[in-house]
This record gives C-alpha cells, sequence and structure tokens, in this order.
C-alpha cells in the first residue's frame, strides 16, 4: 500500500470535491486529516497601519498650500 499526501486550498471547490471523492472511493482510508492553519500573507504591521488608515478622516490641502 502506498501513502498519498495532498495539501489543497479548502475555498477551492474543484479540490475540495476530489478531496471528498477520494474519500469515498474504495480502497482507501484516510490516515490523518489536519486543518492547517490560515496563515496571513501580509505583514501584520502593515495590516494594522491600513486599518488606521480607513478609520481615519483624512486632511483637506488647499490647493495653494499642495507645494509648499
Amino acid at each position: 500500500m502506498e501513502t498519498l499526501t495532498l495539501r489543497f486550498d479548502p475555498k477551492s471547490a474543484f479540490a475540495t470535491a476530489l478531496a471528498a471523492l477520494l474519500e469515498g472511493a474504495e480502497g482507501v482510508s484516510v490516515l490523518e486529516k489536519r486543518v492547517a492553519e490560515t496563515e496571513s500573507p501580509y505583514d501584520p504591521d502593515f495590516v494594522a497601519k491600513i486599518q488606521r488608515s480607513r478609520k481615519s478622516t483624512g486632511k483637506k490641502i488647499a490647493l495653494e498650500d499642495l507645494w509648499k
């Protein structure tokens, strides 16, 4: 018997359906099922900066003062 390890994005409908099909197939048994922790590809400091920016009301600069 051979072992096959699958890693897939659970958001993918195709990959989820394929995994369900394999689990239900005759002669296939699931040895271990792990759900990986989702890691954000973004820097936490950058995300915090963007969130602060979204909460701010912004600044208005007069056209005369734009290049000062």
